[in-house]
């Protein structure tokens, strides 16, 4: 069973957990078909990057990518059922989780984010959103304090949530995945390094659950 952990810095919860090796390794083969297949996407996302493409994959590695993010979703939502519990006065809410069920729309989409790129402040359609971090270089995390910039609040390549006042900065790394509700304000900062990070984004419309 994977582990994982949901952060709750606001009232939005933020789900996190991170891809074994076998699940890595998909995500890897998908990105590589993707990159052949070069469906651009860009016309439809908010983000200020040059590379941003349609998922492209075969019907195995469809099935095992559902499979992969079904188990995520299925605990992001029991998590969610037990803070409900747990906030009822009525204690009747059952936070067993048998099965979910959703469709992905359009289908994920993959950023080759690259040197002084980034994802401005957005939200996204759907009931919940996922980012998965297929690759992400060392050189960026290392970027917070290698770069020589007066601040108290260095930020290269994070990815930052929003709500009302708060807001709450991740420093990525490979193999990161991220739940969190589709309308969530979040956005990622562009970094200096000459190297390029891969990472999938998908949303979950039309979720239900017993």
């Amino acid at each position: 069973m994977e582990l994982y952990n949901v952060l709750l810095p606001f009232g939005p919860s933020i789900y996190h957990s991170v891809a074994d090796s076998h699940e890595q390794s998909l995500l890897n083969a998908i990105a590589e078909s993707t990159t052949r297949s070069n469906i651009s996407k860009g016309k439809d996302l908010a983000g200020n990057i040059k590379t941003q493409l349609t998922v492209s994959y075969n019907e195995i590695q469809q099935l095992s990518f559902l499979r992969f993010i079904n188990s995520h979703i299925k605990n992001y939502v029991k998590e969610r059922m037990i803070r409900v519990q747990q906030n009822t006065i009525v204690n009747n809410v059952d936070p067993t989780v048998n099965a979910v069920q959703y469709d992905l729309g359009s289908g994920p989409w993959i950023n080759y984010q690259r040197q002084h790129e980034f994802n401005p402040v957005h939200k996204h359609a759907g009931a919940l959103s996922g980012i998965c971090m297929i690759n992400v270089p060392i050189e960026i995390a290392g970027e917070v304090n290698s770069v020589p910039i007066d601040s108290n609040m260095r930020c290269s390549g994070q990815l930052e949530f929003q709500n009302n006042n708060h807001t709450h900065k991740i420093i990525p790394k490979t193999g990161d995945i991220f739940l969190f509700d589709a309308d969530l304000q979040h956005q990622v900062y562009p970094f200096s390094s000459d190297v390029v990070r891969i990472t999938m984004s998908f949303n979950v419309y039309n979720l239900t659950y017993n």
